[in-house]
């Protein structure tokens, strides 16, 4: 005969159940279901918000473990941030409304010293995974006017845009949102700095003059790092191509299953060392150039997310360089600086179209770097941006660079 167990003592929880399939929690991550434990690390973002990493299933174990190291290093560093830690200047996040949507900004004070200067408008590309983090490297690097660092409308924190629910018009309600968020929070003079292909909004934002927009009073100066070539911004793409090109995208990136397969692991890293950034030469300088890059690459994972698709597709298509701009650049006021890479193809004439063609321009190459300037040259990218707004625009009087040799003329 079988002992009957004894009663639980008074007071005592009754044992859990044991874990079944049933008993999982699931839910869907773009449209996928998904287990918690399949979601992998928690990040803290900029603003303090808790994500997860969209293709985190898809990566495989050793593509995990870097990400986990490096999400774990970047959290301590965000956190110490948020608690009002870290040597520079806590950035702060803040939103506004334009359109409808709600638009997220991050801002930068000035440093001491600085609070009286034109504050910068830091426009970030678009492409898979890109966001406002874009800047993080030259935010950090920063030591001058306060930053502005916004996220377009579809992008990073911003509300996501879906061509299918509400109607963008591509590129003027970006640069509208800009104008919107110089209204309520910047009120003043500013040097628009922007990346790549997205050239065309800060050459707009200097040029526009309508009732609502006074460019040549809103912009003090125009940075444009790594622009597309000449011919390109000046004489645009026509619509009749941008529209097929846009067409041809939405029925095929356009299905989310297709962008997420594009959106892997290895083809931003292999897109981004093809394209975006300049090869490490020497032993001591590759450990750092691949952190920089990988971290790069960790960001870009981060945001990647098929609900994110449309500004990407839309960028591609051409939709940001669909009118061209020649007349603009012919008579644009404000002192202009372009900065290219040193490395790899940078502007096939240097630049001297640019310097030809703007009144106030000058071009400047930076060595040790291809593309993406602000991210894997972030010191002399603030150098050069300090030397030419200290200068009221111009390098005249100013040494540049520091050992006094001129990049730009190598």
């Amino acid at each position: 005969m079988s002992e009957t167990p004894p009663p639980p003592e008074e007071n005592q929880l009754p044992a859990l159940p044991a874990s079944t399939d049933a008993l999982t929690h699931r839910l869907e991550v773009d449209g996928a279901a998904a287990t918690l434990d399949e979601l992998g690390p928690v990040v803290v973002t900029e603003a303090g918000q808790l994500r997860y990493i969209s293709n985190w299933a898809g990566m495989t174990k050793d593509e995990q473990e870097a990400t986990q190291r490096i999400i774990a290093k970047r959290n301590a560093q965000r956190l110490a941030r948020l608690r009002g830690g870290g040597a520079v200047q806590t950035t702060s996040v803040g939103t506004h409304v334009y359109g409808g949507f709600e638009c997220s900004f991050r801002r930068k004070p000035a440093a001491p010293g600085y609070e009286g200067r034109p504050p910068l408008m830091l426009i970030h590309p678009l492409g898979i995974g890109l966001a406002s983090w874009f800047w993080d490297n030259y935010v950090d690097e920063w030591t001058g006017a306060e930053l502005f660092v916004p996220d377009l409308i579809g992008c990073g924190a911003s509300e996501v845009w879906d061509p299918a629910s509400r109607g963008l018009h591509v590129p003027l309600d970006w640069e509208r949102q800009i104008q919107s968020l110089w209204r309520e929070h910047v009120r003043r003079p500013m040097v628009v700095v922007s990346q790549g292909g997205i050239a065309p909004l800060a050459v707009t934002l200097a040029s526009r003059q309508t009732d609502l927009w006074q460019g040549k009073r809103a912009v003090r100066a125009v940075v444009l790092i790594s622009p597309p070539e000449l011919s390109a911004l000046a004489d645009g793409l026509g619509e009749a191509e941008v529209t097929r090109n846009f067409q041809l995208l939405s029925i095929t990136l356009g299905r989310p299953f297709l962008y997420r397969a594009l959106s892997s692991r290895f083809f931003i890293d292999f897109f981004s060392r093809q394209f975006l950034f300049a090869p490490a030469e020497g032993a001591s300088k590759d450990e750092s150039k691949e952190q920089l890059f990988t971290r790069f690459i960790d960001a870009c994972c981060e945001e990647t997310s098929a609900s994110k698709r449309w500004p990407v597709l839309a960028f591609n298509a051409g939709l940001v360089g669909v009118r061209g701009l020649r007349e603009e650049l012919s008579l644009l006021a404000q002192p202009s600086l372009v900065l290219c890479g040193n490395n790899g193809k940078p502007l096939t004439d240097g630049g001297a179209g640019y310097e030809l063609l703007l009144p106030r321009c000058r071009v400047l190459r930076l060595p040790e770097a291809r593309n993406v300037l602000p991210w894997e040259a972030a010191p002399a990218t603030c150098a050069a941006i300090a030397a030419f707004c200290e200068g009221g625009g111009s390098f005249r009087g100013i040494r540049w660079p520091p050992d006094g040799s001129d990049p730009s003329r190598s």
